[in-house]
């Protein structure tokens, strides 16, 4: 029954597929238990389409638009920009974090009653200042032309307030006009202006620099090096201007910017361009997932609303309270006394069954405060975490999306609970989201045959029909099935659950700021940073200017109160329960639903997975999950690059190597490119066998090995020919084996000759990457002491498995696992081929998940670098990455990166020894519509020479004719007809 309300509230994600539908509900049920945030934005290259919305101009016939790629230089134009996009985006996080880290820190000071110093300053405000100068602050504006402009600006930083008894003195050291010492750290021009210089930009002025006085107590002007740094008198206080660097972060994205929308407008003023221009285009980025906040339901008396009940049981079809009505002419423009008593006489005589008298406020509930306690499993206390933790407390399984508590780990529970508290407005939402995805799928599943059956006419088939006739609906589905239906029927489910719906009440709400509260910062509502107990007008007291520096660099940001009584939880897991629960209503009221002397009082009822096994006090078991928002970056490799660049919209980073081919006649491996072309065969001796008619596709190196265009592809040949020959028929079989699951939704899409023999697997690459959202969370309990730690939460240890063999639609074979060696270039480390497939192989080579072979499963941690993979893929399915502390991630190949490829390739096999009549080819080969057979020979000259002439078999055994023996290929090409 949960599944089946499930899938209702998540048919978007599912509608439309046929395959693995289970599977597609499990992980949208997962992805929903996460909140995407935003990671900025990913630059693209797009055709310029028409936008016009002129009926007329619609309608006119135009030229085609030309199939021509954009210029290959542009791929790596794009590339520059989107790095030069995310490191500008790093910056802004790592700015927020270390604004963060300053407020926590100045928090704690100002609750301990600490003097704010300059070690706090320089500790706290100057690496805030110095990010900012390093990430610059960008303008990006689009012309109505769709061009991009973008902009470094200008930072400004307010040095010294007004009201701060130093300003006169930071003033009177620019009024003298002269250069500041840089020697004497005593002289007033070197402690204040050459220090900001060094606190706001990390900038240490030269000997040459000058101070020219622009306006005398107003406006002045530091020249160093050719850059002019300007100070203002402002209202608020003293003004440093920071130019625009070519150097930040916005300044290199400006640039790589500049370049690519300059090379785009070139293009676009070229013949070739005004017929199809393309245009720059931002789109989000691969978010991050943030694991949601748990959702409290209430239902029962408590959630009864007294208000909403009167209006329901009293309303009208319109939803309008009832009204009794006075039967009197009534005067209402002077409302003289006679009226007034006409008007008394009437309600005194207003009996009792009239309207509703409140001899006491109404239960409307408004908000609750709640109060729950967490055991984080293996957190007895708040120390670093263990990078192997995860692993050894919970399981990811083969075909689960989620991870479980291993059996018995209960007790790793800490003893020690961290207890939380919060308030969250109540809503009604929840169920009515809930009953109108019912009565949708009622609608469309059941009610047309109820309408047919019962002749009911259509002006009354309306949305309120439903709900006042679900008991004879539910009577009548009844008695049509035969025996009666249960739960596993889903429109008895859907019946009963709204019948339930409609006479429950339903009361909702998320456990606000929830992983927030675990990293022990709160983001509660704050006064402004200032020390009001500071004198402010004393030149020899610095509290009021340090706290304005703090006020300065926030710049607004939002503030969170540091916890530093609590438990640091950066890994939400373990278990939790209500320990108290209190709500309020419209009119102030409170009721006591979970009292603290005996929360077990209450039932909790929560999902499958979420229910603690029996002799566990808790009551919700809390699957394991990053508190702070994370991804895993699944992204392909472009297959022309043996750099780490990711593929992007340009077609030069396609991701497909090539495409390898399993020969089940000849026991032999065919190798193409990835244009589909034959560059040759592994045979079943393991030896190289150069495809005929390959050119010059295939050069033989120094060892006697192929050398291909594509350095990737030529990885794979050559570890395979390094192995020996029963490795060989092992990965043959393993391909084979693993094939035989998979069935892309996409099968029919991309017919080609290839599949009428075998199935094409492409080679391709990726890279996957654990991010978490900015640094890792500090905790705030050291930072009493000074000290930044994020209890190494970057260190732990996060399983991901690559592939589904239960889902036809997951097309991945296996893959290799590459490890660096050397600037560019790679090895498959211990040359294993992973394969996700349940059969054992009994090859060291060679793994899969028989025997419950661990080592299928990669282990990365937020702090390592990119894991890039080599993998055999089904080009029409796609791959799927799973973490279970993360949403699933998906890969799939775009149709135009292979189809032409797979419509391209041939198929040849070789044919020898053949006993024929001399001067005649006579073999028996199938007829194939739309194909032709073509028989090829190498010549003594080396040359490759082809014929068509295959004549039919004499299917009398006798020599016709005198016979000689041949070997050669056996080709299936497209007709000439097909091709044209």
């Amino acid at each position: 029954m949960e599944d089946q309300l499930e899938a209702l509230q998540l048919t978007e994600r599912i509608e439309g597929h046929q395959l693995d539908l289970d599977a597609r509900l499990f992980e949208a049920r997962h992805e929903r238990g996460f909140a995407a945030r935003s990671a900025g934005i990913r630059w693209s290259i797009q055709p310029l389409s028409d936008t016009s919305t002129d009926l007329f101009s619609s309608l006119k016939r135009r030229a085609g638009r030309t199939s021509a790629s954009p210029p290959p230089a542009w791929a790596e134009l794009l590339e520059a920009l989107n790095l030069a996009e995310e490191a500008h985006q790093r910056g802004l996080e790592e700015l927020e974090a270390l604004r963060q880290r300053m407020y926590a820190r100045w928090h704690i000071a100002a609750n301990d009653k600490e003097v704010i110093e300059e070690p706090f300053f320089q500790a706290y405000v100057v690496p805030v200042r110095h990010q900012l100068t390093r990430t610059g602050r960008l303008h990006l504006e689009q012309e109505p032309s769709l061009v991009f402009r973008a902009r470094a600006e200008p930072i400004s930083f307010e040095i010294v307030s007004r009201q701060c008894g130093q300003y006169d003195l930071y003033v009177e050291v620019l009024n003298e006009g002269e250069p500041f010492d840089l020697e004497d750290e005593y002289d007033p021009s070197n402690w204040t202006w050459v220090m900001e210089f060094r606190n706001c930009c990390d900038l240490e002025l030269s000997e040459s620099h000058d101070v020219e006085v622009v306006t005398p107590d107003e406006q002045w002007e530091i020249h160093n090096e050719g850059i002019t740094y300007t100070v203002r008198a402002l209202a608020e206080g003293l003004s440093l201007e920071i130019p625009a660097s070519d150097d930040s972060l916005a300044g290199k994205l400006a640039s790589a910017l500049a370049a690519l929308q300059d090379a785009i407008s070139a293009y676009n003023a070229t013949p070739a361009g005004r017929a199809a221009p393309y245009v720059l285009s931002r789109m989000p980025a691969a978010p991050y997932w943030e694991a949601a906040n748990p959702v409290l339901l209430l239902t029962g008396e408590a959630a009864r609303n007294d208000l909403a009940q009167d209006r329901a049981g009293s309303a009208a079809d319109d939803d309008r309270l009832a009204c009794s009505f006075v039967d009197a002419a009534l005067d209402l423009r002077a409302l003289p006394e006679a009226t007034i008593t006409t008007l008394a006489n009437h309600l005194a005589g207003l009996g009792p069954e009239v309207g509703s008298a409140w001899k006491e406020p109404p239960w409307s509930p408004l908000m609750m405060h709640w109060y729950f306690k967490i055991a984080p499993s293996a957190r007895e206390d708040d120390g670093d975490y263990d990078p192997g933790q995860l692993l050894e407390h919970y399981t990811l399984e083969t075909q689960a999306v989620d991870q479980a508590l291993r059996p018995g780990h209960e007790s790793s529970f800490a003893t020690d609970d961290s207890i939380y508290s919060g308030i969250s407005l109540l809503t009604p939402s929840a169920s009515r989201e809930v009953e109108e995805r019912i009565t949708l799928y009622l609608q469309h599943e059941l009610l047309p045959a109820y309408y047919a059956a019962h002749g009911v006419p259509a002006e009354e088939q309306d949305q309120g029909y439903l709900a006042a006739h679900v008991a004879e609906i539910q009577a009548w589905y009844l008695s049509q099935n035969t025996p009666e239906p249960g739960t596993e029927d889903p429109v008895f489910t859907a019946l009963w659950a709204y019948g339930e719906l409609q006479k429950t009440p339903c009361l909702a709400q998320s456990l606000g700021n929830f992983n927030d509260v675990l990293l022990l910062r709160e983001p509660v509502m704050q006064l402004k940073i200032s020390d009001p107990l500071a004198p402010i007008e004393d030149p020899d007291d610095w509290d009021a200017f340090y706290a304005d520096t703090v006020r300065n660099a926030m710049a607004g940001g939002f503030q969170r109160r540091p916890l530093t009584l609590d438990r640091f939880n950066a890994l939400r897991s373990g278990a939790m329960s209500i320990t108290s629960l209190w709500l309020v209503d419209t009119f102030g009221q409170v009721k006591e639903v979970v009292d603290r002397e005996t929360p077990g009082d209450i039932d909790v009822i929560t999902t499958v997975d979420q229910t603690p096994p029996a002799g566990v006090y808790h009551q919700v078991l809390l699957s394991p999950r990053l508190a702070q928002p994370a991804r895993l970056r699944f992204e392909w490799l472009p297959a022309d690059s043996a750099v780490a660049r990711r593929t992007n919209d340009h077609p030069e980073t396609n991701p497909v190597c090539g495409f390898l081919l399993v020969n089940n006649l000849d026991g032999a491996l065919a190798v193409y490119d990835k244009a589909g072309r034959a560059l040759g065969s592994i045979d079943r001796t393991n030896t190289w066998r150069t495809a005929p008619g390959s050119g010059g596709r295939v050069r033989m190196g120094a060892r006697g090995r192929p050398q291909f265009a594509n350095v990737h592809l030529q990885r794979v040949v050559e570890h395979v020919l390094d192995q020996d020959e029963e490795f060989l028929k092992l990965f043959l079989s393993t391909q084979r084996t693993a094939l035989e699951t998979i069935d892309p939704e996409a099968y029919a899409e991309n017919p080609s000759r290839a599949l009428l023999m075998a199935r094409p697997v492409a080679v391709v690459r990726a890279a996957l990457t654990l991010e978490i959202k900015g640094p890792p969370a500090l905790d705030p309990t050291t930072l009493v002491d000074d000290e930044d730690t994020s209890r190494r939460i970057e260190a732990l240890k996060i399983p991901v498995r690559l592939g589904e063999f239960s889902q036809l639609d997951d097309g991945l074979v296996g893959y290799f696992r590459e490890e660096p060696a050397g600037q560019r270039s790679y090895t498959y480390g211990d040359g294993v081929f992973y394969s996700p497939q349940a059969r054992a192989v009994g090859h060291a080579l060679i793994r899969t998940y028989g025997n419950n072979d661990r080592s299928m499963y990669m282990l990365r941690t937020a702090a390592d670098p990119a894991q890039h993979v080599t993998m055999l893929l089904d080009p029409r399915g796609q791959v799927h990455a799973t973490t279970g502390v993360l949403p699933s991630e998906q890969l799939r190949l775009s149709p135009e990166h292979y189809s032409k490829a797979l419509a391209a390739m041939e198929v040849s096999f070789l044919t020898a020894p053949i006993l024929t009549d001399r001067g005649a080819l006579r073999l028996p080969v199938p007829k194939e519509a739309g194909h032709t057979w073509s028989w090829v020979t190498q010549e003594a000259t080396g040359d490759w020479a082809a014929t068509s002439a295959i004549a039919p078999v004499n299917p009398r055994a006798a020599f016709s004719a005198p016979q000689e023996v041949r070997e050669g290929w056996l080709m299936l090409r497209r007709s000439a007809d097909q091709d044209n």
